[in-house]
């Protein structure tokens, strides 16, 4: 699992190693998706990645 979040950004914000890749739309199962991607909802957004510490939020 870390492996994954060491392919992802710092955050811009605070530094936090474990960012996660925002997903868009309606998944058929939420439990499907691992901790390293953040469900963003139905509407897409200017924003690819979101920060689990400080909810930072950034492209």
């Amino acid at each position: 699992m870390d492996f994954r979040f060491a392919q992802h950004p710092e955050c811009r914000e605070c530094g936090g190693a474990r960012t996660q890749r925002i997903a868009y739309g309606e998944p058929v199962s939420p439990d499907y998706f691992g901790p390293w991607v953040y469900l963003g909802g139905c509407v897409e957004g200017a924003d690819d990645w979101h920060c689990d510490n400080c909810e930072h939020e950034w492209s």
